[in-house]
């Protein structure tokens, strides 16, 4: 037993360094990012490319409206449109959540642009959210998807990285307040990200699978956002947890990259 502790504290320590990664030498991070750029559709591509939209379902207790939708109760949501500025970083979605469980049918859109948050009145003329909570969550929700966070790294968002047994750790600053954890495949497919760069010590959590051919995309068809909020109650701080699942129905791309 005695002789094994050395032995595990030594495993911990790695893991933990690559994690946090401290070490630059251990493998260069420009390949990786060219290998996932390649594996997505190329790097040129992705660097013509204007916009992008994502068209599907999506099911579960939360959206990306904000962080405290975390802890409402589940609805399913007949439709689920987002669209991403590429070189703005700006983004928005649309969603219609069905009635279900005494709650009435909702059509909503919101998203951020210009540096801020907006939400879309009764009469859909857009609207700014001036909470400085929503604005941090909605900037770092632009990082969740393998294009975005991609066409990040080609255009010289700072980076680093590591290796596991099965999958490499990257991480890329995106600035100085937000830094991001990507999980990458040995297929060079990117698979997960984490991000906790929210006030507070909230996360922000993607996944993605289901890969297929769009037009000579690699794209995910299925995609599920996590976040985790710390809640303040009686008992002390607690953390809850919600998920929102997205199947993708098509992508449609716009710009000399489409």
């Amino acid at each position: 037993m005695t002789h094994k502790a050395p032995v595990i504290a030594a495993v911990v320590a790695t893991v933990m360094a690559l994690v946090s990664c401290q070490s630059r030498d251990e493998i260069w991070p420009q390949p990786i990012v060219d290998e996932i750029a390649r594996t997505l559709g190329g790097a040129d591509r992705i660097l013509a490319l204007e916009s992008f939209t994502i068209e599907g379902e999506a099911q579960g207790p939360i959206t990306l409206a904000e962080r405290h939708e975390a802890t409402t109760g589940p609805f399913v949501t007949s439709h689920f449109s987002q669209t991403f500025q590429l070189a703005a970083r700006e983004w928005s979605v649309e969603h219609t959540r069905e009635a279900a469980d005494g709650r009435p049918a909702l059509r909503r859109s919101f998203g951020y642009r210009g540096g801020a948050a907006f939400d879309t009145g009764p009469d859909g003329a857009p609207q700014p959210n001036t909470s400085e909570e929503v604005r941090a969550f909605r900037r770092l929700a632009w990082h969740l998807h393998p294009l975005t966070i991609t066409r990040a790294a080609l255009e010289g968002a700072e980076q680093c990285c590591g290796r596991t047994f099965h999958e490499r750790i990257f991480e890329i600053a995106m600035d100085r307040d937000a830094k991001t954890t990507l999980l990458v495949a040995k297929t060079g497919r990117l698979t997960s990200i984490y991000s906790d760069t929210i006030p507070g010590g909230d996360r922000l959590d993607a996944s993605f699978d289901d890969y297929r051919d769009v037009d000579g995309w690699t794209l995910p068809f299925r995609i599920k956002v996590r976040i985790e909020v710390a809640v303040a109650s009686e008992m002390g701080t607690l953390r809850r947890a919600g998920e929102m699942a997205v199947v993708v129905k098509s992508y449609r791309m716009t710009g000399a990259g489409g």
